[in-house]
Protein backbone atom coordinates (compact mmCIF):
# COMPACT_ATOMS: atom_id res chain seq x y z
CA UNK A 1 0.00 0.00 0.00
CA UNK A 2 2.91 2.38 0.66
CA UNK A 3 4.02 1.91 -2.95
CA UNK A 4 0.55 2.88 -4.22
CA UNK A 5 0.62 6.01 -2.06
CA UNK A 6 4.10 6.97 -3.32
CA UNK A 7 3.04 6.45 -6.94
CA UNK A 8 -0.05 8.65 -6.52
CA UNK A 9 2.09 11.33 -4.83
CA UNK A 10 4.52 11.20 -7.75
CA UNK A 11 1.85 11.31 -10.46
CA UNK A 12 -0.06 14.14 -8.76
CA UNK A 13 3.02 16.14 -7.74
CA UNK A 14 2.24 15.93 -4.03
CA UNK A 15 5.09 15.67 -1.50
CA UNK A 16 3.15 13.72 1.15
CA UNK A 17 -0.53 12.77 1.00
CA UNK A 18 -0.66 12.04 4.73
CA UNK A 19 -2.62 9.04 6.01
CA UNK A 20 -3.60 6.83 3.04
CA UNK A 21 -5.86 3.76 3.31
CA UNK A 22 -7.15 1.57 0.47
CA UNK A 23 -10.72 0.33 0.80
CA UNK A 24 -12.66 -2.28 -1.09
CA UNK A 25 -15.20 -5.02 -1.02
CA UNK A 26 -15.11 -8.59 0.27
CA UNK A 27 -16.59 -10.83 -2.43
CA UNK A 28 -18.55 -13.30 -0.33
CA UNK A 29 -21.31 -14.74 -2.54
CA UNK A 30 -19.31 -17.44 -4.31
CA UNK A 31 -22.32 -19.68 -4.85
CA UNK A 32 -24.49 -16.96 -6.44
CA UNK A 33 -22.17 -15.63 -9.12
CA UNK A 34 -19.10 -16.56 -11.17
CA UNK A 35 -16.70 -15.37 -8.46
CA UNK A 36 -14.94 -18.76 -8.19
CA UNK A 37 -14.25 -18.81 -11.96
CA UNK A 38 -12.83 -15.27 -11.78
CA UNK A 39 -10.81 -16.00 -8.61
CA UNK A 40 -12.87 -13.44 -6.72
CA UNK A 41 -14.45 -15.86 -4.26
CA UNK A 42 -13.63 -14.68 -0.70
CA UNK A 43 -11.27 -12.07 -2.18
CA UNK A 44 -10.92 -8.52 -0.98
CA UNK A 45 -10.93 -6.20 -4.00
CA UNK A 46 -9.92 -2.53 -4.09
CA UNK A 47 -12.35 0.12 -5.27
CA UNK A 48 -11.06 3.29 -3.62
CA UNK A 49 -8.94 5.02 -0.99
CA UNK A 50 -9.38 7.49 1.84
CA UNK A 51 -6.76 10.14 2.46
CA UNK A 52 -6.35 12.28 5.58
CA UNK A 53 -4.03 14.93 4.12
CA UNK A 54 -1.41 16.75 6.15
CA UNK A 55 -1.90 19.80 3.91
CA UNK A 56 -5.02 21.39 2.44
CA UNK A 57 -7.52 18.71 1.43
CA UNK A 58 -8.88 21.04 -1.27
CA UNK A 59 -5.37 21.38 -2.74
CA UNK A 60 -4.97 17.58 -2.72
CA UNK A 61 -8.29 17.17 -4.56
CA UNK A 62 -7.24 19.77 -7.13
CA UNK A 63 -3.88 18.04 -7.72
CA UNK A 64 -5.54 14.62 -8.01
CA UNK A 65 -8.12 15.95 -10.50
CA UNK A 66 -5.31 17.44 -12.61
CA UNK A 67 -3.70 13.98 -12.63
CA UNK A 68 -7.03 12.48 -13.87
CA UNK A 69 -8.07 10.80 -10.63
CA UNK A 70 -11.69 10.85 -9.46
CA UNK A 71 -12.00 12.18 -5.91
CA UNK A 72 -14.00 14.33 -3.50
CA UNK A 73 -13.76 16.16 -0.20
CA UNK A 74 -15.44 14.35 2.68
CA UNK A 75 -16.07 15.27 6.28
CA UNK A 76 -16.04 18.61 8.10
CA UNK A 77 -17.51 21.90 6.99
CA UNK A 78 -15.48 24.80 5.62
CA UNK A 79 -16.03 28.06 7.48
CA UNK A 80 -15.14 31.76 7.16
CA UNK A 81 -12.57 33.57 9.31
CA UNK A 82 -13.15 37.05 10.76
CA UNK A 83 -12.17 38.65 7.41
CA UNK A 84 -14.76 36.59 5.52
CA UNK A 85 -12.14 34.35 3.87
CA UNK A 86 -12.96 30.66 3.57
CA UNK A 87 -11.03 28.48 6.01
CA UNK A 88 -10.75 24.76 5.35
CA UNK A 89 -11.87 22.43 8.13
CA UNK A 90 -9.14 20.23 9.58
CA UNK A 91 -11.69 17.39 9.60
CA UNK A 92 -11.76 17.12 5.79
CA UNK A 93 -10.60 13.93 4.13
CA UNK A 94 -10.28 12.99 0.47
CA UNK A 95 -12.18 10.06 -1.02
CA UNK A 96 -10.44 8.61 -4.08
CA UNK A 97 -12.84 6.57 -6.24
CA UNK A 98 -12.33 4.04 -9.02
CA UNK A 99 -11.74 5.33 -12.53
CA UNK A 100 -9.42 4.34 -15.38
CA UNK A 101 -6.42 6.18 -13.91
CA UNK A 102 -6.78 4.62 -10.46
CA UNK A 103 -7.52 1.17 -11.94
CA UNK A 104 -4.33 1.26 -14.04
CA UNK A 105 -2.26 2.30 -11.04
CA UNK A 106 -3.68 -0.43 -8.79
CA UNK A 107 -3.17 -3.03 -11.55
CA UNK A 108 0.49 -1.95 -11.81
CA UNK A 109 1.02 -3.20 -8.25
CA UNK A 110 -0.98 -6.40 -8.70
CA UNK A 111 -3.72 -5.61 -6.20
CA UNK A 112 -7.10 -7.14 -7.08
CA UNK A 113 -9.80 -4.63 -7.99
CA UNK A 114 -13.52 -4.86 -8.41
CA UNK A 115 -14.32 -5.63 -12.07
CA UNK A 116 -14.03 -2.35 -13.97
CA UNK A 117 -16.44 -1.83 -16.86
CA UNK A 118 -15.12 1.50 -18.10
CA UNK A 119 -16.26 5.09 -18.48
CA UNK A 120 -19.70 6.01 -19.81
CA UNK A 121 -21.02 9.33 -21.06
CA UNK A 122 -24.49 8.73 -19.64
CA UNK A 123 -26.53 6.40 -17.44
CA UNK A 124 -28.25 5.21 -20.60
CA UNK A 125 -24.90 4.16 -22.10
CA UNK A 126 -23.96 2.29 -18.89
CA UNK A 127 -27.27 0.38 -18.88
CA UNK A 128 -27.18 -0.36 -22.63
CA UNK A 129 -23.60 -1.67 -22.45
CA UNK A 130 -24.29 -3.85 -19.39
CA UNK A 131 -27.91 -4.76 -20.12
CA UNK A 132 -27.53 -8.55 -20.29
CA UNK A 133 -25.29 -8.64 -17.22
CA UNK A 134 -27.84 -6.59 -15.28
CA UNK A 135 -30.96 -8.44 -16.47
CA UNK A 136 -29.44 -11.88 -15.89
CA UNK A 137 -28.30 -10.87 -12.37
CA UNK A 138 -24.74 -11.97 -13.05
CA UNK A 139 -23.35 -10.10 -10.00
CA UNK A 140 -24.39 -8.25 -6.88
CA UNK A 141 -24.56 -4.91 -8.64
CA UNK A 142 -22.50 -2.10 -10.08
CA UNK A 143 -20.50 0.47 -8.13
CA UNK A 144 -20.79 3.76 -10.02
CA UNK A 145 -18.26 6.53 -9.55
CA UNK A 146 -19.71 9.76 -10.91
CA UNK A 147 -18.58 13.35 -11.04
CA UNK A 148 -20.51 16.58 -10.78
CA UNK A 149 -19.62 20.25 -10.59
CA UNK A 150 -20.18 22.06 -7.29
CA UNK A 151 -21.68 25.54 -7.18
CA UNK A 152 -18.13 26.93 -7.33
CA UNK A 153 -17.39 24.91 -10.52
CA UNK A 154 -15.09 22.47 -8.69
CA UNK A 155 -15.40 18.81 -9.64
CA UNK A 156 -16.60 16.49 -6.91
CA UNK A 157 -16.97 12.72 -7.11
CA UNK A 158 -19.52 10.46 -5.50
CA UNK A 159 -20.06 6.72 -5.36
CA UNK A 160 -23.40 4.94 -5.74
CA UNK A 161 -24.10 1.25 -5.72
CA UNK A 162 -26.73 -0.19 -8.03
CA UNK A 163 -27.79 -3.46 -6.40
CA UNK A 164 -29.31 -6.19 -8.55
CA UNK A 165 -32.52 -7.85 -7.45
CA UNK A 166 -30.94 -11.27 -6.99
CA UNK A 167 -30.19 -10.58 -3.33
CA UNK A 168 -32.72 -9.85 -0.65
CA UNK A 169 -32.67 -6.19 0.30
CA UNK A 170 -33.24 -5.76 4.01
CA UNK A 171 -33.65 -1.97 3.83
CA UNK A 172 -36.28 -1.36 1.14
CA UNK A 173 -39.02 -3.44 2.76
CA UNK A 174 -38.91 -1.33 5.92
CA UNK A 175 -38.86 1.90 3.93
CA UNK A 176 -41.83 0.78 1.83
CA UNK A 177 -43.76 -0.21 4.98
CA UNK A 178 -43.08 3.24 6.47
CA UNK A 179 -44.21 4.95 3.27
CA UNK A 180 -47.43 2.90 3.20
CA UNK A 181 -48.13 3.82 6.83
CA UNK A 182 -47.57 7.51 6.02
CA UNK A 183 -49.91 7.31 3.02
CA UNK A 184 -52.61 5.59 5.07
CA UNK A 185 -52.21 8.16 7.89
CA UNK A 186 -52.65 11.04 5.45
Amino acid sequence: MAAVKKEIESVAGITDLGNFVLYGELMCNKNLYDYAEKNLSSAWTVFGAMIKPITSAADVVEALHKANFSCALKGGQDSDDEDGKEVESSDLSVMLTMNGTFKSLIDKFGYPTVPYTGRYDSMYALVAENFNWLVKGMGEGIVISHERLNSDDRKNSAVSKWKNGTEENSVNTGLLDTLLEEIEAD
